[in-house]
C-alpha cells in the first residue's frame, strides 16, 4: 500500500506543473544597510598587521575535510602578536571558498570557534549526497522540479540551510561583526566570467548582498554543471534608484544590461579563488598602493592555497577503445579547471613576489626605525605534496562527491594538517612571529 501511494504521489507531480520559485534576491534598499566588507568586520583579537587570507578549493566533502584539517591545524597553534595570546586561526582575515570549499569557508565565518564542534557532525560525517539524491526524487522533490523556475540546485539550498545555515544571510555576518571576511566564487554561464557573492558585485545588480541566504551563495559555487542546474539571480541595474558602477573595476562581470545572471560551479572559473587578491591588487595599483591606502598597519601578508584538486587519470592513454559517457563528461569539466587553475597559480605568485619587492624597495628607501620589515607567505597544502607514494595515490584517488566515508574524512584531514605543518613558507612563519 505504501508503495502504491508513493507511486501515485510521483506520477501526481510529474504530471502537474508547479509553482515553486527559487528565492529571488532583493533590490537595494533606499538607504542601504551596512555593506559587508573588512571594515565592518573588526574583531578585538584579529590585528591588521597580521593579514592571513585563506582559499579553499572545490573538491566536494574532500575539499571540505581538507579546509576543515587546515583550519583546525590553524586553531591549535598559538602564538603571540603583539602582546596578545592567541592562535592562527583567530587572525584569519578573508576566507575565499570554491564549490566544496565553500560549503567549509561559508559554515566558519557564521560560527567562529563553534565551527570545529558542529561542522563534522552536521556535514563531514553525514551523508549529504545521499540526503540530495533521496531529496531530488522524492514526491516533494519530482513535484518541484515541474517548475520552470526550480531547479536541482534550488533543492540543495534547501538542505544547506536545514543542515548547516539555518537561514543565515550576509546581514548575519555584519551583525555578528567579527573576521574573517568570506568570499563564494561561482562561474557566470554567458560568458565564463567569475562571479564572486561581495558587494562590488552586487553592485552591478543593483541587489542587496547582505539579504542574501549563505546557503544560496554557497549552492551557486557548487552548481556543478549537468549534475545541478544553475543558481538564478535578478538584476534591477535598468531600475535603479543608485549609481550602478559605470566600469569593472574588480576584474568582475557587469550585469548592467541583463535582466538575471545564471550561475554554476565556481571551479570552472576560479578554482582555487586567487584571481580575487590578484585583482584588488591590480586596482590598488600594487601592493605598496594596498597598503598604503587600507592597510598601513600590516607587516606579514599570509596567503594559505587549500588545493583539494586531484591529480586526472586517463586510462584511454593505455587502451584502443572510445572513452565512455562519464569519461568525456568528466574531461569537459577537468580540463578548464586544470588549465585556469595553473594560469591563475602562476599570476598570482608572480603578483605577489613582484609586490613584495616593490614594498622592500620602498621602505628601504623610507627607512622607519624599529618597524619591522614587511614579508609575504605563500603556503601551499596539496596532495601532490605527500611523500608517501601510497598515502599519495589513494588520496588522488578520493572522488569528488558530496559525502565520504569517516576514515576517509580523518586521512584528508591528517594529510591538511601534515601539510600545513611541513610547509616551507609556514615555518617561516612561525619561526618570525614566536610560536607560544
Amino acid at each position: 500500500m505504501l508503495q502504491k501511494t508513493i507511486m501515485t504521489l510521483m506520477l501526481l507531480g510529474l504530471g502537474a506543473c508547479s509553482s515553486m520559485h527559487y528565492p529571488v534576491n532583493q533590490p537595494l534598499p533606499v538607504a542601504p544597510s551596512t555593506r559587508y566588507d573588512l571594515h565592518a568586520l573588526q574583531n578585538e583579537d584579529n590585528s591588521m598587521s597580521l593579514f592571513i587570507f585563506v582559499s579553499f578549493s572545490g573538491g566536494g566533502t574532500r575539499a571540505a575535510a581538507m579546509a576543515y584539517g587546515v583550519l583546525e591545524a590553524l586553531a591549535n597553534t598559538p602564538i603571540r602578536w603583539e602582546g596578545q595570546d592567541k592562535n592562527l586561526a583567530q587572525e584569519i582575515d578573508v576566507v575565499s571558498g570554491v564549490s566544496g570549499g565553500s560549503i567549509a569557508g561559508a559554515f566558519f565565518a557564521l560560527k567562529g570557534g563553534r565551527f570545529f564542534e558542529e561542522f563534522p557532525r552536521r556535514f563531514l560525517n553525514v551523508d549529504f549526497q545521499g540526503g540530495v539524491i533521496r531529496s531530488i526524487f522524492s514526491p516533494s522533490g519530482l513535484h518541484q522540479l515541474t517548475s520552470p523556475r526550480f531547479g536541482r540546485s534550488d533543492i540543495i539550498q534547501q538542505l544547506l540551510d536545514q543542515h548547516l545555515f539555518e537561514g543565515s544571510t550576509y546581514q548575519t555576518l555584519v551583525q555578528q561583526g567579527r573576521r574573517p571576511l568570506f568570499i563564494a566564487t561561482a562561474t557566470d554561464i554567458t560568458d565564463g566570467h567569475r562571479f564572486e557573492f561581495i558587494p562590488e558585485q552586487f553592485d552591478f545588480l543593483c541587489s542587496d548582498l547582505n539579504a542574501l541566504p549563505l546557503s544560496r551563495a554557497v549552492a551557486a559555487s557548487m552548481a556543478v554543471p549537468v549534475v545541478f542546474s544553475p543558481i538564478t539571480l535578478w538584476s534591477y541595474a535598468d531600475r535603479c534608484q543608485h549609481r550602478v558602477p559605470e566600469q569593472d573595476v574588480f576584474g568582475l562581470i557587469s550585469a548592467r544590461k541583463r535582466n538575471y545572471v545564471h550561475l554554476v560551479d565556481g571551479g570552472l572559473s576560479d578554482n582555487l579563488g586567487l584571481r580575487s587578491p590578484v585583482a584588488y591588487l591590480k586596482r590598488a595599483g600594487g601592493m605598496l598602493g594596498a597598503i598604503q591606502g587600507a592597510a598601513k598597519d600590516m607587516r606579514k601578508m599570509v596567503h594559505i592555497i587549500v588545493n583539494a584538486q586531484v591529480s586526472p587519470r586517463f586510462p584511454e592513454d593505455h587502451s584502443a577503445d572510445t572513452p565512455g559517457m562519464i569519461r568525456t563528461i568528466n574531461a569537459v569539466s577537468d580540463i578548464p579547471i586544470s588549465l585556469v587553475s595553473r594560469g591563475s597559480q602562476v599570476e598570482f605568485n608572480n603578483a605577489i613576489a613582484q609586490g613584495e619587492s616593490e614594498v622592500r624597495r620602498y621602505e628601504a628607501e623610507h627607512p622607519v626605525p624599529g618597524r619591522a620589515l614587511f614579508s609575504t607567505y605563500v603556503i601551499d597544502v596539496n596532495f601532490d605534496k605527500i611523500t608517501d607514494r601510497e598515502e599519495r595515490a589513494y588520496l588522488l584517488g578520493l572522488s569528488t562527491s558530496l559525502s565520504l566515508p569517516k576514515a576517509d574524512v580523518d586521512r584528508v584531514r591528517k594529510a591538511a594538517r601534515d601539510q600545513l605543518y611541513t610547509d616551507p613558507d609556514f615555518l617561516r612563519l612561525l619561526a618570525e612571529i614566536g610560536r607560544k
